[in-house]
């Protein structure tokens, strides 16, 4: 169930990160952010959650431009029980 519940915040994570609004209120309040979007930040895993408020804009941009390429390549074609590259 923990599983599930990190995979699913994950999932919130990577919406925030490819939306270039969300991602600047993200860079800005990141626990806010993550909150509106119905998740609790303490549900990340610690380490993840430090390198990802520790970001920029367009470090996180980079990961977007990550995410959507290997989406475009087919390699994240929705067999995965995740949707994002992390």
């Amino acid at each position: 169930m923990a599983r599930k519940k990190i995979l699913q915040v994950l999932g919130a994570l990577d919406d925030i990160i490819r939306d270039p609004v969300t991602r600047q209120r993200f860079v800005e309040h990141p626990a806010i952010t993550l909150r509106e979007a119905g998740y609790d930040p303490d549900d990340v895993p610690p380490p993840v959650w430090d390198a990802l408020t520790r970001m920029t804009f367009d470090e996180l941009k980079a990961i977007s431009d990550l995410g959507f390429a290997l989406t475009e390549a087919g390699l994240l074609d929705g067999s995965l029980p995740y949707k994002h590259p992390v």
